[in-house]
């Protein structure tokens, strides 16, 4: 124990190095254990084949003095064997197995023939007196009548002296092998190891100092490259919203004297960030994206504890950052009044499953029960605030509940639709009722740094809710959980579909159930092959995404645009069906704003036109349009926002998995 802390506290270099060399040091041991098995067993080989042969030249020389009893003649041919320094004695048996001539070197460390010969013909070895003797049998026969035996003992010590010999000449050359490739491992570590040193020197910097313009230095654009320059982005970003506060502050006090004024610039400033944050908005969540990917996958490649905790934080504050930057953009956003919200009769069911998809994993990951029941109604709204107001409440419960579950669902009353978001977590005193409404107002300041989020989150819900004229209530009861009530209208001439009051939550396991009993191992097996397209004009993106996709299990074809992809699946030179022979992916995930104003709702056509085939996909998009997001809606198309978190992407494909 005391051994692995001392080597978790070295270097990562040094641990690299470490675990280099011992990787080829096992290698080499292994490589000339096997040699030398090797060798030994092939000269033990030789010696048994050559032994047998002067055997059975002996018992052919031998076979006339036995039939006569000339005991003088056979022991001059035993004799001979003398010559090859090896043999340690030789011996002729008559066919009863007795004794008949021995020969015994007179320096042998052995004790000669016996004077009965135990031998069994099974393979014309004898059993071995010792270790180091091998002695082998031939029978004699002459025109075919068996008369007796041969038995030749050898000593086996020059073969130990052999295998001492490589043994000693491994080892030496074990240790310079491992000195060479020590001194290359350090070599070759170096442009690896430094750029992580210098990230954790400048995030121990930054965390001292509060300086936001230090940078870290990028050497190579690998993944430890592509994490620095994240990193840079991400210090950028802060840096960027740091000045602008400090700029907003400043302007604050100097105009404090005057009201009216004051109010004048900061809106006009309002309203000028809010441009700013919708025409950015899009670029913005380009490296966040990437920097998610990236960091998830990192984490699963690295094993050390230290730098996983790292890695852990940065995490988190990545995390933290995108939570910021999604919030500040709808206050931005949605700040407008009533005429702007536009409503239509929007499917219930379909909006809230949307929801309850997206948030499905989540709740597995706190191990709660999420439940969700919804008959089809249509209300009258506009579709994509009433799903921020449901999605804003849902994640609100799932974050401030440890144990328990979640349940989202609705009830007619009248011409109204009640949208309920129960939890059983651990409630919200009376005194704080009013305030949980507020910007930045949390119920217990320790949720800021321990759950995440900003107090933004029901201030976003309060100010959509006002928008769109609609009556949301709250009721809780400290340690039992909370209950959000949302009335919102029906549209005319609402039925609901009785068949679909269902909780969506049985039905899909009712479908997992009836999927696994027609399931066999070779569907299993292709499931498991399954193949992914992917369309995203971003190169770091997409890469990142093709990455993570390929750590999940699935092969990935990955394409820029339209034309590359063509290219590739209708090139006529590489297969009869004009396909390069390619498999039909199961899965197109497309980015929604692709280059030279292609979309990827075109680009999914082009696919699916190619192969001939309806293939299943979903769009992503970090666009802050919502005439886009809407003409995705209408053409069909499941989407997810970008930054996409691993954990929802994930749970996006196994729904179509499913």
């Amino acid at each position: 124990m005391l051994a692995f802390l001392r080597y978790q506290d070295l270097p990562i270099q040094r641990k690299l190095s470490i675990v280099v060399v011992i990787g080829i040091l096992s290698a080499i041991i292994v490589t000339v254990a096997n040699f030398i098995s090797f060798d030994r067993d092939n000269v033990k080989r030789d010696l048994v084949e050559e032994m047998r042969v002067l055997a059975r030249i002996t018992a052919a020389r031998s076979a006339v003095a036995v039939a006569f009893g000339d005991k003088a003649n056979a022991l001059e041919n035993v004799s001979a064997l003398a010559l090859r320094s090896t043999i340690q004695h030789a011996c002729i048996y008559t066919q009863e197995q007795q004794l008949f001539a021995a020969y015994l070197r007179k320096d042998s460390l052995f004790s000669g023939c016996p004077e009965v010969l135990d031998y069994d013909y099974a393979d014309g070895i004898l059993a071995n007196r010792s270790v180091q003797l091998l002695e082998v049998v031939e029978p004699m026969i002459r025109k075919g009548k068996p008369l007796g035996f041969v038995l030749v003992g050898s000593d086996l010590s020059p073969i130990s002296v052999r295998t001492k010999k490589w043994v000693s000449i491994s080892f030496y050359v074990t240790l310079a092998a491992l000195f060479i490739a020590y001194l290359i491992t350090r070599r070759l570590l170096r442009p690896v190891v430094q750029p992580i040193i210098g990230l954790s020197s400048v995030m121990d910097q930054v965390r001292k100092s509060n300086d936001l313009s230090l940078r870290a230095q990028a050497k190579g654009r690998d993944e430890v490259g592509l994490l620095v320059n994240s990193f840079n982005e991400m210090l950028q970003i802060v840096e960027n919203h740091n000045d602008d506060l400090e700029v907003l502050y400043r302007g604050l006090v100097e105009k404090s004297a005057e009201a009216e004024a004051t109010a004048a610039s900061l809106e006009l400033r309002n309203a000028h960030v809010k441009d700013q944050f919708g025409s950015a908005a899009h670029d913005l969540r380009q490296p966040l994206q990437a920097m998610a990917i990236f960091v998830d996958t990192l984490c699963n490649q690295v094993d050390d504890p230290d730098q996983l905790s790292i890695l852990d934080k940065l995490k988190q504050a990545m995390l933290n950052l995108n939570h910021l930057f999604t919030e500040i953009l709808d206050v931005s956003r949605y700040e407008f009044d009533v005429a702007k919200a536009t409503s239509q009769p929007t499917s219930i069911k379909n909006l809230l499953s949307k929801v309850y998809l997206e948030f499905e994993a989540l709740a597995a990951q706190k191990h709660l029960k999420l439940r969700f029941y919804t008959p089809d109604y249509k209300v009258l709204t506009h579709g994509a605030l009433l799903e921020r107001i449901i999605r804003n409440l849902l994640s609100n419960a799932i974050r401030y509940t440890d144990k328990g579950g979640v349940l989202l669902g609705c009830r007619r009353r009248g011409d109204l639709l009640v949208i309920e978001v129960w939890d059983t977590g651990r409630g919200i005193p009376e005194h704080n009722k009013a305030s949980i409404f507020s910007k930045y107002v949390q119920v217990d300041e320790k949720d800021r740094t321990e759950r995440g989020g900003f107090g933004l989150g029901l201030a976003i819900v309060k100010q959509f809710v006002d928008s769109l004229g609609y009556e949301l209530s709250v009721q809780s009861v400290v340690g039992r959980g909370t209950v959000f009530r949302l009335t919102v209208p029906l549209a005319p001439n609402t039925v609901a579909n009785k068949n679909l009051a269902r909780e969506i939550s049985d039905q899909r396991v009712e479908r997992r159930q009836s999927s696994l009993k027609k399931a066999t191992f070779d569907s299993l097996q292709e499931q498991a092959q399954s193949h992914i397209l992917l369309i995203d004009d971003m190169d770091v993106v997409r890469e990142a995404l093709k990455e993570t996709l390929e750590n999940w299990g699935y092969s990935v074809d990955d394409f820029a645009d339209i034309d590359s992809m063509r290219a590739f699946y209708t090139d006529s030179g590489n297969g009869s069906d004009g396909r390069r022979g390619s498999k039909i992916p199961f899965l197109i995930i497309s980015d929604y704003e692709l280059a030279d104003n292609v979309t990827g709702d075109q680009a999914i056509a082009v696919v699916r036109d190619i192969f001939q085939y309806e293939i299943p996909a979903f769009i992503i998009s970090g666009t802050e349009s919502d005439a886009a997001w809407e003409r995705i809606k209408s053409m069909g198309f499941t989407s997810l926002k970008k930054p996409i978190k691993p954990a929802r992407l994930r749970a996006m494909i196994n729904h179509f998995v499913q």
